[in-house]
């Protein structure tokens, strides 16, 4: 629903992350370093789409002001963990 700026690379670090009450599909992060959450849902209705922005938004709401190292051991915490943040 929302574009990322531009057309970043991304590099996925994990699937179903804890975040807050809840576990964001993937998260990751662009090559400037800007974190990236993504929600994966059916397309439905508008009042759907709604709280899918409403749970991205506490979703980063939950990730302000981490680290990295903080955000490395969240995605690791994940059972399906998808690379590391260190080179």
């Amino acid at each position: 629903m929302l574009p990322l700026s531009g057309a970043p690379p991304l590099v996925i670090l994990g699937r179903e992350v804890p975040l807050g009450t809840g576990y964001a599909d993937l998260v990751g992060v662009e090559t400037s370093g800007r974190p990236v959450i993504i929600e994966v849902k059916l397309a439905q209705n508008s009042e759907a789409r709604r709280a899918v922005v409403a749970q991205i938004l506490a979703y980063a709401a939950h990730l302000h002001g981490t680290t990295r190292e903080q955000l490395e051991d969240r995605v690791r915490s994940s059972s399906q963990v998808a690379e590391s943040l260190y080179p």
